[in-house]
């Protein structure tokens, strides 16, 4: 299972990237229902995961981590 290292840290990406969660669940290509659970249990799919860190342009250990 993929996790989120700092979930509060994620958002703050973001938001610093001038998205909300429509906008950015858009841009990711996934429902944005399915983003904010993704937030709120802290837990991701490696497909989605992988969208996030070409988004950011991050390295997986930015974000993530696997346990």
């Amino acid at each position: 299972m993929i996790y989120i290292k700092d979930v509060e840290e994620l958002k703050k990406h973001i938001m610093e990237k001038g998205y909300n969660y429509s906008s950015f669940s858009r841009e990711l290509g996934v429902s944005r229902s399915y983003l904010i659970k993704v937030l709120q249990r802290g837990k991701i799919s490696y497909k989605n995961a992988q969208k996030i860190l070409s988004f950011f342009n991050k390295k997986f250990d930015d974000f993530f981590f696997v346990e």
